[in-house]
């Protein structure tokens, strides 16, 4: 479903793309090459010749992570991956009130509070035989969130000196 040409997703964004063209690229921006005239002229053409130079794209340097609901542990039900949308929806129920999380990106999953990273950890999630892989991508990120103690109160300098080798080692 992430790259069928008939969703709703690829027709949005073909959409998008169209408008900003139209809008004179306000978000998305294409890249040009800068063009240098070099002083010598060609024999053959007898034009300048031209060097084109791509300079690197600006890209975000950090993902951007959405705030989630934290301690939901008591109220936790299931979660499953809906195709429809392309996201995990976690189902909670509390006093007869039933509520949803829904997880767009499976990299929030790592905003989650250390207690509510264990609960969808226990749970296998539920999804349809056609979203198998993006499901289990959520799924996958929560099983590196437990093994590797990931969660929002996390002290990220100390997982990357524990588990990342800095040195090089000496033979």
């Amino acid at each position: 479903m992430l790259y069928c040409e008939h969703s709703g997703k690829s027709s949005w964004f073909a959409r998008q793309i169209k408008f900003k063209y139209r809008k004179r690229w306000v978000n998305f921006q294409p890249q040009q090459p800068e063009r240098y005239y070099l002083p010598e002229i060609d024999a053959q053409s007898m034009k300048h010749k031209v060097i084109l130079k791509w300079l690197p794209p600006r890209v975000m340097k950090t993902i951007p992570l959405r705030k989630m609901r934290q301690d939901f542990g008591s109220s936790f039900r299931l979660w499953y991956f809906d195709g429809r949308n392309s996201e995990a929806v976690i189902v909670l129920c509390q006093d007869g009130k039933w509520d949803t999380i829904r997880v767009f990106d499976p990299m929030w999953l790592t905003n989650l509070y250390e207690e509510d990273v264990k609960i969808p950890y226990r749970c296998q999630i539920f999804f349809d035989l056609g979203d198998m892989e993006q499901a289990l991508q959520y799924m996958r990120v929560i099983r590196i969130c437990f093994g590797f103690d990931i969660h929002a109160g996390s002290d990220w300098k100390a997982l990357s000196q524990k588990f990342l080798k800095t040195e090089a080692v000496k033979v």
